[in-house]
C-alpha cells in the first residue's frame, strides 16, 4: 500500500504512517488541556489481541491521530515547530508504553539487524512526556505490566515486532490552527467527549 499525503496550504495536512514514524517523531507532546490517560487493560489487551490476530496483512489501520503544528516556544525564528496531539492521546501512549516494554523485553535478543537498529533508532529518538494526573499514573503502571507481560511471551516475535512498527499505520491529520484542530477533533469524536 502506498502512503498518500495531501496537503491544503495553512489550514491541514493528512498522509499515512508507520508505527515507528509516529513514535519517532520528537515534535510530539501531550499538551495540558488533554483528558487523563484512561484506557485500562482491557482495551490494552484487546490492542495486543488486534495485532496477533492481524499480523499476517499487509498493513493494518490502528486509528486518526489528530496533530495540531505550532512554534515552539524555544522557537527563535529557525522555525520549530511542535505538534500537540489533539485526538490519538490514548493510543499514542500505549504504543510508547509497547515500545518501552519490547526495549526492556526484546531488544538484546533481537537477531534482525535492520530491526535491531530501528528498535535503537526509536529508543534515542522517542519522546518521553511527563504524567502528572493521578489517573494517568495508575492506568500507565497496570497498563505498562500486562504489556511488558505479553512482549515477554515467545509468540511476540520479530515477525510480530516487526508487523506492529512497520505494518501498522496511523491517518495522521496536522492542522495549523487551533480552533480548526478542535473543530476536527469534535467531529471525529463520536463520543462527545470534552477535552479537560
Amino acid at each position: 500500500m502506498t502512503a498518500v499525503s495531501v496537503t491544503h496550504p495553512h489550514t491541514l495536512q493528512y498522509k499515512v504512517i508507520k508505527v515507528s514514524q509516529l513514535l519517532a517523531d520528537p515534535t510530539l507532546v501531550i499538551p495540558p488541556y488533554q483528558r487523563p490517560y484512561k484506557w485500562t487493560t482491557r482495551h490494552v489487551e484487546q490492542l495486543l489481541d488486534d495485532l496477533a490476530l492481524h499480523q499476517e496483512k499487509d498493513a493494518y489501520r490502528l486509528g486518526t491521530l489528530v496533530l495540531y503544528e505550532r512554534p515552539s516556544q524555544e522557537d527563535t525564528g529557525a522555525g520549530m515547530r511542535i505538534r500537540d496531539i489533539v485526538d490519538g492521546q490514548q493510543r499514542t501512549i500505549t504504543l510508547l508504553l509497547i515500545l518501552h516494554a519490547l526495549l526492556n523485553e526484546k531488544l538484546a535478543a533481537v537477531t534482525a539487524p535492520n530491526l535491531r537498529e530501528q528498535l535503537n533508532t526509536l529508543k534515542s529518538s522517542m519522546i518521553h512526556p511527563d504524567f502528572t494526573n493521578t489517573v494517568s499514573q495508575h492506568n500507565i503502571r497496570e497498563n505498562y505490566q500486562v504489556i511488558r507481560r505479553r512482549v515477554a511471551r515467545a509468540d511476540f516475535d520479530e515477525k510480530q515486532i516487526d508487523f506492529l512498527l512497520n505494518r501498522c499505520e496511523l491517518v495522521q491529520v496536522v492542522l495549523f490552527d487551533i480552533s480548526e484542530a478542535f473543530q476536527f477533533f469534535d467531529s471525529q469524536n463520536a463520543r462527545g467527549r470534552d477535552l479537560a
